[in-house]
């Protein structure tokens, strides 16, 4: 899968080069009216953001015309670029107003998608200012996305609710939406935002430490923005390059990287860049022994933090974003009167219908009453029933591996190492005609196939390497005997040992996941994560299969619920979910 992704990325340039020439800004200046709010719309992201002052100018020309010739869509659309390309530019004031705009026109067109992903950009934008309630928009936002099943904006929310996270100091959960995000590109095959995920992940590496993992992602990213020639994105990567040398103590290349993010971030009028290249370089000469540099490093950082966010502006900020909130709350309060209204209306007309009918409904509600007890207990009993069901199924499915893994081991018994001491036996019997070299190699044979069966009921791998190279082993022997693509990433559990329940335990769910997409998912690829927090483990599998709603698996068979059983025995959780497009995504997540 990766070298196809390679492959694709190098015929991309060619593409995004084609993409470009049909829609540069050059051609803009031939189109009025409509025409140019819909071509300046399209332009791809990465070409937006790498010419900031000019994007600037043809949005602002696009949204004087969408106003005048009333075009709501075309209006919307240009809002939402503003609030991006004036968040870049350091602009708060004005992209709170654009993202605030951009939201009342979305709800205006009943587009719950683009207003969720507004919702989240707004969020994203404040974070710096107000990181609890950019929290909520965002959270607030992706709901939305995730009603509407709009996979290929989630991408971009994921990872920057990961950066929230990180912001909150949970790299846990930022690693996991950076993740959520990294799996959802590689499967739309978006080389645009592949780099950014990779970076992002990159970033936690950095923060636990983690240098060979970080700069293996940072390359990766760097490659595919290369290929792409997305200037924006590389400008991205010098500066996490910068960031890894800082990390190694390596002052002089922290500083050459970090320089080189500098001249981009100016030439491509990026203030927030620059702001950070001059921060880190204040560290790296500090840490080169260079003070006096450092300082004057420091400086430029204060000064251009200055310009960013005087008091005066953070104020006007603040006071546009509480605005919109009060409008929010008119607008959510004006809907509940209505409500209430219709409401009371209603209650009137029920009154009269009640004053006409009050005999009969003192009887109905006599009858409801003694028919509502006997339905409760029903329910009682139908509930403690399925109780009790939940319970003899899970004992069931645990009797039942149990005698199965019996059957198996007395057929391998009886069909193996009976037949071969049988042979044996018969050979002692007749001492003229013993031989003893083929006595020795029938004894040699069972003593194998004895060692066989031990291994299979507890792998060597599991007893003396642990976990991860006995699932290892597991996975080679089955989905690879099985000609099925996998891949086993770990983070966090490089030459760990844990208790022999809990390693036992995780390893028996591994294999019975595997079993399950064996026998029924028809899958060509799955995905095995093993990663570990400071509390949890956390087991993910993932497979393109054709899904738990189309597979013969059912919730409630004796696979999952044996996976069940055993995740309680461990005080864990776990989830059933469908992937993205198809086949299934498990996670299992026990404590340590």
């Amino acid at each position: 899968m990766r070298l196809a992704l390679v492959a694709l990325l190098y015929l991309l340039p060619f593409c995004v080069s084609a993409q470009r020439e049909a829609q540069s800004f050059g051609r803009l200046d031939a189109l009025v009216g409509k025409q140019f709010i819909d071509s300046a719309n399209a332009l791809p992201y990465d070409e937006v953001v790498a010419h900031l002052d000019e994007s600037l100018t043809v949005f602002t020309k696009a949204l004087r015309y969408a106003t005048e010739l009333g075009y709501t869509q075309g209006k919307a659309e240009t809002h939402r670029w503003l609030a991006i390309v004036t968040y870049l530019k350091g602009q708060n004031e004005r992209s709170v107003v654009h993202n605030q705009e951009a939201i009342r026109l979305f709800q205006a067109l009943g587009w719950k998608a683009k207003e969720g992903d507004q919702y989240c950009s707004l969020g994203f934008q404040m974070k710096a200012r107000d990181l609890p309630r950019a929290s909520n928009y965002m959270l607030k936002g992706m709901r939305m996305l995730e009603a509407e099943g709009d996979s290929g904006r989630l991408t971009a929310v994921y990872d920057n609710y990961g950066v929230i996270k990180l912001l909150a100091k949970d790299l846990d959960s930022s690693a996991f939406y950076y993740n959520r995000a990294l799996n959802l590109k590689r499967l739309f095959t978006d080389s645009l935002g592949i780099p950014f995920s990779l970076n992002k992940l990159g970033e936690v590496h950095l923060l636990r430490k983690n240098l060979v993992a970080a700069r293996q992602v940072f390359d990766e990213a760097y490659r595919i923005r290369l290929l792409r020639k997305d200037a924006f994105g590389i400008m991205e990567n010098y500066a996490c390059f910068g960031d890894y040398f800082l990390a190694a103590a390596q002052s002089d290349s922290a500083i050459f990287w970090y320089n080189r993010a500098l001249d981009q971030s100016r030439a491509q009028a990026y203030p927030f860049m620059t702001r950070y290249c001059f921060a880190q370089l204040s560290k790296a000469y500090e840490l080169g022994g260079n003070l006096l540099v450092a300082l004057q490093m420091h400086r430029a950082y204060a000064a251009i933090t200055d310009s960013l966010q005087t008091d005066q502006r953070t104020r006007q900020v603040t006071e546009l974003e509480l605005r919109f909130e009060t409008l929010e709350k008119d607008r959510e309060n004006s809907l509940l009167r209505q409500q209430k209204t219709e409401q009371q209306l209603v209650v009137s007309r029920q009154r009269v219908w009640m004053v006409a009918l009050a005999s009969a409904t003192f009887t109905i509600l006599l009858l409801a009453f003694f028919v509502v007890q006997r339905n409760k207990q029903r329910e009682a009993a139908k509930r403690d029933t399925a109780i009790i069901l939940e319970r003899e199924r899970g004992l069931r499915a645990i009797i039942l591996a149990t005698e199965e893994e019996r059957k198996r081991i007395a057929k391998d018994l009886h069909d193996g190492i009976v037949q071969t001491l049988t042979g044996l036996n018969f050979r002692l019997q007749r001492p003229q005609q013993h031989d003893q070299a083929q006595s020795q190699q029938l004894l040699n044979a069972a003593i194998a196939e004895i060692r066989d069966i031990s291994h299979r009921m507890m792998p060597r791998a599991l007893a003396e390497l642990g976990l991860m190279p006995a699932m290892s082993d597991m996975l080679e022997k089955s989905l690879g005997a099985a000609g099925i693509h996998f891949t086993l990433d770990q983070r966090g559990m490089e030459g760990q040992r844990f208790d022999e329940a809990l390693e036992i335990g995780l390893y028996r769910i591994a294999q019975e996941l595997v079993n399950n997409i064996l026998k029924h998912a028809k899958a060509t690829e799955v995905g095995v994560q093993v990663m570990r927090s400071s509390t949890h483990i956390l087991l993910m599998v993932e497979d393109n299969g054709v899904g738990m709603a189309s597979s013969k698996t059912e919730k409630s068979g004796i696979g999952l619920t044996n996976i069940r059983s055993r995740v309680s025995t461990l005080n864990g959780e776990v989830s059933f979910e469908p992937g993205p497009r198809n086949g299934t995504v498990v996670m299992v997540r026990v404590p340590v």
